[in-house]
């Protein structure tokens, strides 16, 4: 049992969350003449605008896509040399997921055949998805609870236990509305409600009562 915010509810899956980093070097020159130049803020704009055309695209298939940051350039009187930008994707499927890189891939490549300039994309986080398999265990621990049962769209460690085989519920008191905030909190009487569940899945499958 994965210990997560689930405000005492039964979570048997949740969404991967992958993180890219992109990497542009474009070519410096003084504003003045910036069709001498190859201008990498220009391309990492366009990849931007393409990642948020790709979230609008696929987000009937349950995926969210954000452009959380981008830097690039010195000051306005010089062309950008360089830029970089990082999104997340979060989903369940993997194969909806290589489709989607796929794509970012062929737009790379066409923005350096038109722009004459280097791009690189990376992944810089990979948390896979957990997805809800049928097991005994699992199904024992639902009905002897009867909770509500869901699915999620943030990102736990469930997903790494479940590549090693192992059978996974995710339950925990808190919200996760309120979770890496200034409002974070676990209210008391929830905190005492999940002990009392708690304490009953113990009694019943780890001393084998009932």
């Amino acid at each position: 049992m994965l210990g997560e915010p689930t405000d005492l509810k039964l979570v048997v899956g949740n969404k991967g969350g992958f993180d890219y980093n992109i990497k542009v070097q474009g070519e410096a020159v003084h504003s003045s003449k910036p069709h001498l130049g190859k201008n990498a803020i220009y391309a990492a704009s366009e990849l931007s605008l393409f990642v948020e055309k790709l979230y609008k695209r696929y987000k009937k298939n349950n995926i969210t896509m954000n452009v959380g940051k981008i830097n690039g350039g010195k000051q306005s009187n010089i062309v950008a040399e360089s830029c970089e930008l990082t999104f997340d994707l979060r989903l369940f499927s993997k194969k909806i997921k290589e489709k989607i890189i796929n794509k970012i891939n062929n737009k790379i490549c066409n923005i350096q055949r038109k722009r004459k300039l280097q791009i690189e994309l990376k992944e810089a986080i990979a948390i896979p998805p957990f997805e809800y398999k049928k097991s005994n265990l699992i199904d024992k621990i639902k009905n002897q609870i009867s909770l509500p049962i869901e699915v999620v769209s943030y990102c736990t460690e469930a997903g790494f236990y479940q590549t090693y085989g192992a059978n996974i519920l995710i339950f925990g008191c808190g919200d996760i509305s309120v979770a890496h905030s200034e409002n974070e909190h676990v209210e008391i009487d929830k905190l005492v409600e999940f002990n009392k569940y708690f304490i009953d899945i113990l009694d019943t499958f780890i001393n084998k009562k009932g």
